[in-house]
């Protein structure tokens, strides 16, 4: 079985996580940003798919200076398929916020982060957790099955990032909430995220 990698660079020839790292900045005001889905990939010859939902939200006290951003991520990663069952031998999900934001820390149930979390059944270590963009990885439990006809389900933490604007927001200063998810098989990835904007 063979999966189909989607490109980390676009035609201008820049990576993904560049990309990533130049979202917009903008400054926020009291609202629930939209949803926006970023990529989707299938694996070859048996139709499979991943696909992520955000379920947190993105919110802006007051859209000045100073004014409150609150972004909880909360959501999933669904891979399912139309053919024989596989392993997701590794998984990884990233999380970014980017505008006109002042550095914060990501916390998971209130507190910073320390080097693992364990949530919904899942312990993920700390790949990288710089201002505005936390990576974690899967360490257990690895392998994870995917049944033939069917889906898996993967919940990422619940990771929240609370900071204050340091401009205003607009349509081309932009907050913006990213969570990206990788899923790894036999050396292959696919991989898909979600994106929460303000002003939307």
């Amino acid at each position: 079985m063979t999966i189909d990698t989607p490109k980390n660079t676009d035609e201008r020839g820049m990576s993904r996580r560049t990309l990533m790292k130049a979202g917009a900045w903008s400054a926020p005001v009291i609202a629930v940003a939209v949803a926006t889905p970023l990529a989707a990939a299938s694996i070859e010859n048996v139709n499979t798919r991943i696909g992520v939902s955000n379920n947190g939200n993105l919110t802006v006290g007051n859209n000045a200076i100073g004014g409150s951003v609150n972004v909880a991520f909360a959501g999933s990663a669904t891979v399912a398929n139309s053919g024989p069952g596989w392993d997701i031998d590794d998984a990884s999900v990233s999380f970014q916020v980017s505008g006109p934001v002042a550095d914060a820390e990501f916390q998971f149930n209130g507190s910073p982060i320390g080097s693992t979390i364990t949530s919904g059944g899942y312990t993920w270590s700390v790949v990288a957790n710089e201002a505005g963009y936390l990576e974690l990885g899967l360490l257990a439990p690895k392998p994870i099955p995917v049944p033939a006809n069917g889906s898996t389900l993967l919940p990422y933490p619940p990771v929240t990032y609370v900071t204050t604007l340091t401009n205003t927001a607009t349509t081309a200063r932009r907050v913006q909430a990213i969570a990206n998810f990788t899923v790894f098989s036999n050396g292959e990835s696919i991989y898909d995220g979600n994106i929460k904007r303000f002003p939307a």
